[in-house]
């Protein structure tokens, strides 16, 4: 499994099995109700032009920002990948405050769900970080927005910014295997 199937299909778990949010995987491909669509991949674009899939925010939706790669090192030779991703929970509000306070409530609740998951996966007593694309997850430097109202939907939520490494990472040092290049 590559790594972005690995991080697609980890968060794509967390949206199945958490309780407010039921994502029926099955809804990605057109076979199952639009509504039971509850997560998706998304990106800052999106956000500013309309989600392009249809999906379902009641009561809740996961949506994962594919992560992006910046590449540090100590020294030239010492080269390490250090990625980043973010996803967004958002909850479908009417438009009254009451009710944007409910979804945003709502959602809040869901991200700190997610996160204590994904903490539990990592440290807690049954960890093995075998179900987990990640090998660290930052979590001392976690950024967490609220956002909306987003679409036409009036969706509120948060989106968390993460930072964390690979179980498997690329070194970019090292020749590529033979045959990769027909020269």
């Amino acid at each position: 499994m590559t790594n972005l199937t690995a991080y697609i299909a980890y968060f794509r778990s967390l949206a199945v099995a958490h309780k407010d949010i039921q994502h029926n995987p099955e809804s990605e491909t057109g076979d199952a109700p639009i509504d039971s669509k509850k997560f998706c991949k998304w990106n800052a674009e999106e956000v500013v032009a309309g989600l392009r899939t249809t999906i379902s925010f009641v009561p809740a939706a996961l949506l994962i920002e594919l992560y992006e790669t910046n590449f540090q090192a100590q020294q030239a030779y010492d080269i390490k990948q250090k990625p980043k991703g973010a996803f967004t929970v958002l909850c479908k509000a009417a438009n009254e405050t009451a009710d944007e306070e409910r979804a945003l409530t709502l959602a809040e609740k869901i991200t700190y769900e997610l996160l204590q998951k994904i903490w539990q996966d990592h440290h807690g007593e049954t960890a093995t970080l075998c179900n987990s694309p990640f090998k660290r997850f930052w979590f001392d430097r976690l950024e967490i927005i609220p956002v909306g109202p987003l679409f036409s939907d009036h969706c509120f939520g948060y989106r968390v910014e993460f930072e964390f490494e690979f179980q498997q990472t690329i070194n970019i040092i090292t020749a590529p295997e033979e045959g990769v290049f027909n020269l």
